[in-house]
């Protein structure tokens, strides 16, 4: 047999042609002879499966290395850079891709402490492709043998990381709760750009928003209600365990003080701003803080709305140290300007405001716990009386600025217009108080506008001498003027859509004209009948036989909850007029507008609201029909009968 050397690496022309093959390189003798190009020497292997050992479907589960999951397949759509850029991640758990376990720790998360010991940096999360392809044709292989479709059995538990509640209540602050907390939602608001730069490093803000969230969701998830509290717990002792104060910290207060309310009713907070408004001192007195840094009056003016709020139901709110008398400041003109997260352009309103709030408080208590008429509450009268003239003052000279002379927040639903109403309320509401608890003063004013032939000169011209007819006629003219007053600044409030970035800010004005809301005296059949033509002709039209029981006013609410979507029905006949249907239509507006708060802001305090609205309407129509009852019923001393005193808001 002719011994041949075998060319087991030649060509693969060589190969093919069964030829021996000199190897030269890079192309071999045959092929360069033939002319031909040569192949090269490159080794083809195939994939065999011929002595291939089928793994067992049910062991793979339990003893195989999990796959670790691609990035892009938890980011569907998303690049790397963005991927690796994202704050905070968009995970659907209803996706049909069901992860294992492993790897899943790197994902970011808003979890400042890792899910488990041992986490994989992030570039774990990018695996080597052959080994995965190795992987999955055992699976695939695994899935052919057994006659299933490929799937994973048992199905791995999705990790934490993805659907804990951190991740979740997280995720709803920068959705839905950081435009509650501010008049506007863009990235002016420092509760959402502020907020997204610092909850990573901060545990107390993360903890804070998290809290928020979970009062937010209470009516949908009430199991919510203790981790609500625990993250508001932790975020106390964080708070109080610190030496040192920064803005992240005093940010913080700002929003774990200001949600008190939120998760408990009792609560209304003033704790936390005494705690804030000594921390803001200390940080100007140190030097952390000047005067005249946009930082310091952004802390400023929050302060400012917050302790508008809590005047009117807390007595231990603790004043600026700057002894600043807003009654002797310039008055307010227009000037450009941007809008405050909270105080919008109402700043100076709401100082004086704040400052009716302390004074109306304070009168209403020693009103109730004196029985006894003393010279130093005389003296103290007369203080107040003179206090509440110069407010008055202050709040008839405000003058706002024009539209286009203050910068757009950049809120679509929240045009500069919705800040100019809603500053334009508080001064109206502002008058209100004074008005109804000072008279005095609302005298003083009709005596002036008499003489402008306004609709209660007639009144004030065929007054009897009296002495107590004439205080009774007086009283009637002053709840006339005030609910007329107060109807103009609903109608303002109407203006403004419910979807509006202020309407976080609204339930406080709500409760505070609610009680100026006054029916008209009711009357008995036949003095509806021969009051007037007019009223005659209307009587006729809706009471044919005057015989027959009339509808009770509020019928329309029976089908409804009386505690929220209606009054009680009134014992007698409301007067049928434009003006008592004006009023029944504004009632339920502030119904209406309360009850969709509660299903968009944190449901506690504004059920609080309802409550303090239909309480105070209860007494005001009671006591028309009862002419022993005192007839002027004022929202703070049926909110303090019920101990019902939280932050509105």
């Amino acid at each position: 047999m002719r011994s041949v050397t075998k060319s087991r690496n030649g060509c693969a022309r060589c190969k093919r042609q069964k030829v021996r093959c000199d190897q030269t390189k890079p192309s071999c003798g045959r092929c360069l002879r033939a002319g031909v190009q040569c192949p090269g020497y490159t080794q083809q292997l195939k994939w065999s499966t011929k002595y291939e050992k089928l793994v067992d479907q049910g062991a793979l589960g339990g003893s195989m290395a999990p796959e670790t999951p691609r990035a892009e397949s938890l980011f569907p759509g998303l690049s790397m850079e963005a991927f690796l850029s994202m704050e905070i991640p968009d995970f659907d758990p209803m996706s049909p891709f069901n992860p294992t376990n492993a790897g899943l720790e790197a994902i970011p998360s808003p979890v400042v402490e890792p899910c488990a010991e041992g986490v994989a940096p992030l570039d774990a999360l990018i695996v080597d492709s052959v080994q995965n392809a190795q992987t999955e044709q055992q699976l695939i292989s695994a899935a052919g043998a057994s006659g299933v479709s490929r799937s994973y059995t048992p199905t791995p538990q999705i990790c934490r990381s993805l659907i804990d509640t951190p991740t979740v209540l997280t995720e709803f602050y920068f959705k839905e709760a950081a435009s509650l907390y501010s008049v506007y939602d863009s990235s002016m608001n420092p509760f959402r750009s502020t907020v997204s730069q610092l909850w990573k490093s901060s545990r107390l803000l993360h903890c804070t928003l998290q809290s928020m969230s979970a009062a937010c969701l209470l009516d949908n998830f009430p199991h919510l209600a203790p981790i609500g509290n625990q993250l508001r717990n932790e975020a106390i002792s964080i708070l109080q365990e610190q030496q040192t104060h920064d803005h992240a910290s005093l940010l913080a207060l700002l929003m774990l003080g200001g949600s008190s309310s939120w998760h408990d009713t009792q609560q209304t907070g003033s704790k936390w701003f005494n705690v804030a408004r000594r921390r803001l001192d200390h940080m100007v007195d140190t030097a952390q803080l000047h005067k005249d840094s946009n930082n310091y009056h952004f802390f400023e003016e929050a302060l400012i709305y917050w302790e508008l709020l809590l005047v009117y139901v807390a007595d231990d709110v603790v004043r600026s140290s700057d002894d600043k008398d807003v009654t002797n400041q310039s008055v307010y003109f227009p000037a450009r300007q941007i809008p405050h997260p909270w105080t919008g352009i109402a700043r100076d309103t709401q100082i004086i405001v704040q400052e009716v709030g302390r004074l109306i408080r304070r009168s209403r208590i020693l009103a109730r716990s004196s029985h006894f008429t003393t010279q130093a509450q005389i003296k103290d009268l007369q203080q107040s009386l003179s206090t509440a003239k110069r407010l008055e003052a202050k709040l008839l000279t405000f003058v706002y600025p024009d539209e286009q002379d203050v910068v757009s927040p950049g809120d679509r639903v929240t045009p500069v217009s919705h800040l100019l109403t809603l500053a334009e309320v508080y001064r109206r509401a502002g008058l209100a108080q004074l008005y109804r608890v000072f008279p005095d003063l609302l005298d003083s004013r009709l005596r002036m506008e008499e003489d402008a032939a306004t609709v209660y000169s007639q009144v004030t011209e065929t007054l009897p001498e009296d002495h107590d007819t004439q205080s009774r006629d007086d009283r009637v003219r002053r709840n006339e003027w005030l609910t007329s007053y107060v109807l103009e600044a609903f109608r303002m409030l109407e203006t403004i859509s419910i979807e509006s970035g202020t309407r976080d800010f609204q339930p406080f004005l709500l409760v505070a004209l609610c009680s100026e809301l006054r029916m008209p005296k009711p009357v008995s059949k036949s003095e509806a009948y021969f009051a007037s033509p007019t009223t005659a002709t209307i009587s006729n039209l809706s009471i044919p036989d005057l015989d027959d029981e009339v509808d009770p006013p509020f019928d329309c609410y029976s089908d409804q909850p009386p505690d929220i979507f209606g009054p009680p029905t009134l014992s007698g006949n409301p007067e049928l007029s434009l003006h008592s249907i004006d009023i029944i239509r504004t009632r339920q507006f502030v119904l209406d507008r309360l009850a969709s708060f509660c299903r968009v802001l944190p449901p506690k305090p504004i059920r609080v609201c309802l409550d303090i609205v239909t309480a105070s309407w209860a007494r005001m129509d009671e006591c028309l029909t009862l002419k022993t009852a005192q007839e002027d019923v004022y929202w703070m001393d049926v909110m303090m009968d019920n101990g019902w005193e939280t932050c509105l808001a």
